[in-house]
């Protein structure tokens, strides 16, 4: 099986980018009129709504395929059970105290805007829908990571099936029809399966509220394509390459979600929500290859503050919403400067939590390096 050789800093990149858009995403969501959030709307655009639609048609689908890619490659590299091991500690310690340290103060603050009297386990946590909050995908990757390790633990043979050479080069050079079919078959996942699932639990069901079961469903056809990218290297070095007939398929796609969004039509917005995820999933990798495949600092820190300022940023986002009722300087400005402040409000919190051992481990579950000794100095006459 061939793996790449070094790190691919463009996948890290584009990942590192898809968890900061987190934070224009939400508070996008506190501007769409007639649309009900954690609080209240006070002031709204339609764009707004199309802005936010847009973001959640392609942020987490791509999130997933790109856990999914490295996924694969790390269990090409580690054994099962050690990796596991790994994605407990570095993905479930954050997830475990952000939900007893961070979502209570994101609940508090949102309950102080609806009159309503904060210090209660009501308002710490609402509803069985919204104990997870900002922090869903944390579980659901979890939940992934977790199958496919015990898969691997059951069947070792997984971690080192690939795509036949003659196959992989012939799905390569037949890259366009690979992409429509895959994305047909994505749409018609996400327009029956998901729409079962949807169809028959919803935020106060425990199923989805603790355990996230659609947006379970709705990740796995893309952390699958994920895994089959990195075992398929022609395809995925096709992948890495922007085509214009893939982006004009997305816009169309997307355009199409959005009509669907507005008129209520759930099955149609599904459908075509789920060919635009992929299409834009391809195009932001292949965007990324062409600009950041390079190593740099500005790449290094983005990815390794992303987690923290994404745990951290939504409590900030809401606290500059409800200060922003009171400025009342327009909805575009509002949102340009209350998605810059909660960004450098969060990344500052990253500056503390990586100095400090423990809260690097609790927030961003890096363990501190081994200490190594260093080695005895010679006395001075054996030095000279």
């Amino acid at each position: 099986m061939s793996t790449p050789s070094s790190r691919e800093h463009h996948w890290d990149a584009v990942r590192g980018g898809l968890m900061l858009l987190g934070i224009p995403y939400h508070v996008a969501l506190a501007y769409r009129p007639g649309r009900a959030w954690m609080v209240p709307v006070m002031e709204g655009d339609p764009l707004m709504t199309d802005l936010a639609h847009v973001i959640h048609i392609f942020r987490m689908p791509a999130f997933f395929l790109i856990a999914g890619y490295f996924s694969a490659l790390l269990l090409a590299r580690r054994d099962a059970r050690e990796w596991l091991r790994g994605r407990l500690v570095r993905i479930g310690v954050p997830l475990a105290v952000s939900l007893v340290t961070i979502v209570p103060v994101l609940n508090v603050i949102a309950a102080s805007v609806r009159a309503a009297d904060p210090w209660t386990i009501h308002a710490l946590y609402p509803s069985t829908g919204t104990v997870l909050r900002h922090l869903w995908f944390l579980a659901v990757l979890l939940y992934l990571q977790s199958l496919t390790a015990l898969a691997c633990i059951a069947w070792p043979g997984l971690r080192g099936v690939s795509l036949a050479g003659p196959w992989d080069d012939l799905a390569a050079r037949r890259f366009m029809p690979l992409f429509i079919a895959l994305g047909i078959a994505v749409a018609a996942y996400g327009a029956l399966v998901l729409g079962v699932v949807r169809s028959t639990t919803d935020e106060t069901d425990v199923l989805q509220g603790l355990f996230r079961l659609a947006d379970f469903v709705a990740a796995v056809p893309f952390y699958v394509i994920g895994m089959a990218l990195h075992r398929a290297p022609a395809v995925r070095a096709a992948f890495d390459r922007p085509r214009w007939g893939v982006a004009v398929l997305t816009l169309i796609a997307t355009g199409l979600a959005i009509y669907a969004d507005h008129h209520r039509i759930w099955v149609m917005e599904r459908t075509f929500a789920g060919f635009a995820a992929l299409g834009w999933s391809q195009t932001l990798i292949a965007l990324g290859r062409t600009f950041f495949h390079r190593q740099s600092a500005a790449i290094r820190t983005l990815v390794n503050s992303s987690l923290v300022v994404y745990l951290f940023h939504l409590p900030i986002a809401i606290a500059l919403t409800i200060a922003g009722y009171r400025v009342q300087w327009g909805v575009w400005v509002e949102w340009s400067l209350i998605s810059a402040a909660t960004f450098l409000a969060a990344f500052s919190i990253w500056l503390v939590v990586r100095r400090v051992p423990l809260l690097n481990f609790l927030y961003a579950g890096l363990r501190p390096p081994p200490h190594v000794a260093e080695p005895a100095r010679k006395p001075a006459e054996d030095r000279a």
